[in-house]
């Protein structure tokens, strides 16, 4: 007697667009992935969800992204179960850097800005990541 293979069978299988939808959300920065997994995060938005839908994250200041799959919503919670948690950029200054500058998100319209002191030195960065970068080429630059 053989041993019988499984298949999936073909009514398993549908459009990923007919089972469900791909959400996108920026979040502010302060908020975490702890907070997205709490059932209230989602009280605001919970309706609009279905269960299989995805969504994406990303924090206002750019510095992570995360993937979500929703288990269940109802009227003021949803279920989300994380799928993966990236940190988009990480850059590395050396300590003159880090003692007299600093580098800090000051929201959508200064966006990324590099301070010395109270003084602005240059804003409007997308990411740390692109103004880490500026601030070590700027502070080459002044050395020589």
């Amino acid at each position: 007697m053989s041993e019988e293979k499984k298949a999936l069978p073909a009514h398993a299988m549908q459009s990923a667009e007919f089972v469900r939808r791909d959400w996108h959300c920026v979040v502010p920065a302060d908020v975490t992935v702890e907070d997205l997994l709490r059932h209230d995060y989602w009280q605001h938005v919970a309706t609009q969800f279905r269960e299989h839908d995805m969504v994406t994250v990303v924090s206002e200041d750019k510095a992570w992204l995360a993937q979500l799959y929703v288990r269940w919503s109802r009227r003021l919670e949803a279920s989300l179960s994380l799928i993966s948690h990236t940190r988009l950029e990480r850059a590395v200054l050396d300590e003159k850097a880090v003692e007299e500058y600093q580098v800090v998100f000051r929201g959508n319209r200064s966006k990324w800005t590099i301070l010395r002191g109270k003084n602005v030195v240059k804003d409007g960065f997308e990411s740390e990541g692109q103004a880490k970068a500026y601030l070590a080429d700027y502070l080459k630059a002044l050395a020589a």
